[in-house]
C-alpha cells in the first residue's frame, strides 16, 4: 500500500518515480532495531535446537547458525570454548558427524568451534557429492532411449469369417450384438500369442534402426567389464579373453561381476550391475596404515564394527589366492571384496580373513607412486603421485634392508636381554604380521 500511495502521489504531482524510493520502502519493512540486534542473535544462537539426523537437518542447522553469526561483530561473538561446548552438545548424536565426534574427544587440540564447524561444512559437501552420485546413477539405469516398436500386424491370425472379432457389426455403426468385450478379449488374448515373448529391456539397445548397436563409453575407458554388454566394443575387453576357453574361466566369471558393480556403484558405469545390488554397499570406512601387510586385508567382522553389512554376492572367490602369515598363525586368504575410492582412484582388492581387522597395506601404495610421510609429533598422511615430494634428513638415517612383497624389511644387529612384563593394555589388533 506504500509503495501504490507512493505512486499514486507522483503521476498526480507530475514527478517521476523514483525506484531507489521504492527499495528504501520494502527495505524499511524488514528491518530490526539495530541498538537490540546483536543481543537478540546472541540469545537465538544458543536456542536453536539440536538438528535432526539427517542431511537436511543437518543443511538447514548450518544455515541459521551462518546466518546468526554473520549479524554479530567480531566484539560481539561468544568466546570459542562456549561455542565449542555448544555445538558439541547439538552435534553429539548427528550420524553423518560421528568421525569428527570421536576425533573431537580423542584430541584435546581438537576441541574447538573452528574444527567442529569445518566437520559439518565437510559432512554437507561429501553428503552433497553422494547425491550427486545418485542422481548420476538413477539416469543412467535408464538406458537409452529407444522408439517404441511398431506392432507385428503380419502374425495376427487371420479370421476371414469374422467370426468373434465384430467385424460383421462395426460396419453397421460400431454395433456387437453378440457380446464385444468377450470378444474383445478373446482378440486381444490371439494377438498377444501370434506375437511372441516381448524383448527384455537391456536388449533394445543392442540394435537400432541401422543394425548396429550405440557405442560404449566406458569401454574407451576400460571400465566395462560386461561379457554381454549391449554397446559396441572396438575390440574384445581384456578380460573377455583372457577367461574365455581356460579352466579358470568359471571362478573369474564371479569376480568380473564382483568388480563391475563395484565400479558401477560408485564410478556410475554399469546400470544392469548397479541395479542388482542392494543397498547400503557404499559409504566411509577406517582402515590401520599397516607396512607390515603386502595386500589390503579385512572380514566381514571388522566391518559389522563399522556398521557396514554386506551380502555375500560382494565377497567372491579369486583366482589368485595367497597365505598369510599372522600373529594368530598361518591364514588363506581365497575370497576378496572390492571397493573404489576416489582418493586413490583405483579398485582396491580386500582379502578377506577370519577376525581380521580392516588394513590398509602402504607398501602396496608407494609402490604404486603414493609417499607416506609421518613427521615428529604429528598426523602421517599419504602423497598421491601426482604431487610432489620433496624432503631432507639431517644425519643418518635408517632405511630397510629390503621389500618383500610392499613388506619392508629392516635388519640390526642386537643384544638380547630379559624381557619386560606386558602390560594390560598392551594387547590389540594391529600386529597382523
Amino acid at each position: 500500500m506504500k509503495v501504490q500511495a507512493y505512486v499514486e502521489k507522483c503521476e498526480a504531482s507530475g514527478e517521476n518515480i523514483r525506484g531507489r524510493y521504492i527499495l528504501n520502502l520494502i527495505a524499511s519493512e524488514y528491518d530490526t532495531n539495530h541498538a537490540t540486534s546483536s543481543i537478540t542473535t546472541s540469545i537465538e544462537l544458543f536456542q536453536l535446537p539440536a538438528p535432526h539426523d539427517t542431511f537436511a537437518g543437518l543443511k538447514l542447522w548450518h544455515d541459521k547458525v551462518t546466518y546468526i553469526l554473520s549479524q554479530l561483530s567480531t566484539s560481539q561473538q561468544p568466546p570459542d570454548d562456549m561455542l565449542s561446548q555448544w555445538a558439541y552438545g547439538s552435534l553429539k548424536k548427528h550420524s553423518l558427524m560421528r568421525r569428527v565426534i570421536d576425533r573431537y574427544l580423542e584430541v584435546p587440540a581438537f576441541r574447538t568451534f573452528e574444527y567442529l564447524w569445518e566437520g559439518v561444512e565437510l559432512a554437507l559437501k561429501e553428503s552433497q557429492y553422494d547425491t550427486n552420485a545418485q542422481s548420476i546413477r538413477d539416469d543412467l539405469r535408464k538406458g537409452p532411449t529407444t522408439s517404441p516398436k511398431k506392432p507385428d500386424t503380419k502374425a495376427m491370425p487371420a479370421n476371414p469369417k469374422g467370426k468373434g472379432t465384430g467385424t460383421k457389426g462395426a460396419t453397421k455403426g460400431d454395433k456387437n450384438p453378440k457380446g464385444d468385450p468377450k470378444n474383445s478379449k478373446e482378440s486381444k488374448g490371439k494377438a498377444n500369442k501370434a506375437e511372441g515373448p516381448k524383448p527384455k529391456a537391456g536388449s533394445q539397445g543392442k540394435t537400432s534402426k541401422e543394425g548396429t548397436p550405440p557405442p560404449c563409453i566406458f569401454f574407451a575407458r576400460g571400465k566395462c567389464t560386461r561379457t554381454n554388454c549391449p554397446f559396441a566394443h572396438t575390440n574384445a575387453p581384456a578380460l573377455t579373453s583372457t577367461t574365455e576357453g581356460s579352466a579358470a574361466a568359471p571362478k573369474a566369471q564371479p569376480k568380473a561381476k564382483a568388480i563391475a558393480a563395484a565400479v558401477a556403484l560408485l564410478a556410475g558405469a554399469d546400470a544392469a550391475a548397479a541395479s542388482s545390488m542392494v543397498s547400503g554397499n557404499q559409504g566411509f570406512i577406517e582402515f590401520i596404515g599397516d607396512t607390515g601387510a603386502g595386500e589390503c586385508l579385512g572380514s566381514p567382522e571388522a566391518l559389522a564394527r563399522q556398521g557396514i553389512v554386506l551380502d555375500s554376492q560382494f565377497f567372491t572367490d579369486t583366482i589368485h589366492p595367497l597365505t598369510f602369515s599372522t600373529g594368530g598363525g598361518t591364514q588363506k586368504g581365497q575370497q576378496t571384496l572390492g571397493f573404489w575410492n576416489a582418493e586413490f582412484n583405483r579398485l582396491h582388492q580386500l582379502y578377506m580373513l577370519p577376525a581380521c581387522p580392516m588394513a590398509l597395506s602402504i607398501g602396496q601404495l608407494c609402490n604404486e607412486g603414493f609417499g607416506f610421510v609421518w613427521p615428529p609429533h604429528s598426523l602421517p598422511f599419504l602423497v598421491p603421485p601426482e604431487s610432489t615430494l620433496s624432503y631432507s634428513v639431517q644425519g643418518s638415517m635408517l632405511e630397510a634392508h629390503r621389500v618383500t612383497h610392499n613388506v619392508p624389511t629392516f635388519r640390526f644387529p642386537v643384544e638380547f636381554v630379559p624381557g619386560m612384563a606386558a602390560s594390560a593394555s598392551s594387547g590389540g589388533d594391529s600386529s597382523l604380521r
